[in-house]
């Protein structure tokens, strides 16, 4: 259980209820004094505890009594009774032993798919394999000149439809004709009231 850099001060007691507990990281917590750890005698699996950084490393006597108050520790600070650095390898034993089940268990799935995951992923990106612009399906896609058609249609509504055939006028004259027809109707008396 890593509880490291957690401001902790007391409430080793709430552990009680893992008495299966076989490695806990104190670092960089907040006890003082060594009954504050009093708790973890009631733990009898564990073997690895960690309190460096804490105030309590600072007791005299801290490694022994510690080593006194928990018989079955093996390492404290990352050290044996003896002051014997552990080895890393000696927790990586077990993680490598979880490991090598846990590759077991994904070479059955692959053979249960029939796929090879290490064909996929980053690497497929960096191969090139993967054409860029892939997910932005607007840019990239070209409708043929009918869909481009219905598309305009469906921008019309259908008060700026005539009920008569669409005569295309050329450009600009279609203009000058509502400006000429606005002047006359501006000259139209009877149009004004």
């Amino acid at each position: 259980l890593y509880l490291s850099d957690n401001r902790l001060s007391a409430g080793l007691e709430n552990l009680e209820g893992c008495p299966n507990l076989t490695l806990l990281i104190l670092a960089g917590n907040k006890f003082k004094s060594i009954d504050d750890l009093k708790p973890l005698g009631k733990l009898p699996k564990l073997s690895v505890l960690d309190l460096m950084n804490c105030e309590v490393t600072n007791v005299d006597g801290y490694k022994e009594t510690m080593f006194n108050m928990l018989p079955q520790l093996k390492y404290l600070d990352n050290a044996d009774k003896d002051g014997v650095e552990k080895d890393s390898d000696d927790e990586d034993d077990d993680d490598d032993d979880e490991e090598e089940n846990d590759n077991e268990d994904d070479d059955d799935e692959e053979d249960e798919y029939g796929e090879d995951d290490s064909k996929t992923g980053l690497k497929a990106l960096y191969n090139g394999t993967l054409e860029e612009g892939d997910d932005d399906e607007e840019e990239s896609y070209e409708g043929n000149s009918e869909e481009e058609e219905s598309d305009e249609d469906d921008d019309l509504s259908e008060g700026d439809v005539s009920a008569g055939p669409v005569e295309e006028a050329p450009k600009g004259e279609k203009r000058k004709r509502n400006a000429d027809n606005q002047e006359e109707n501006d000259d139209d008396p009877q149009r004004k009231n």
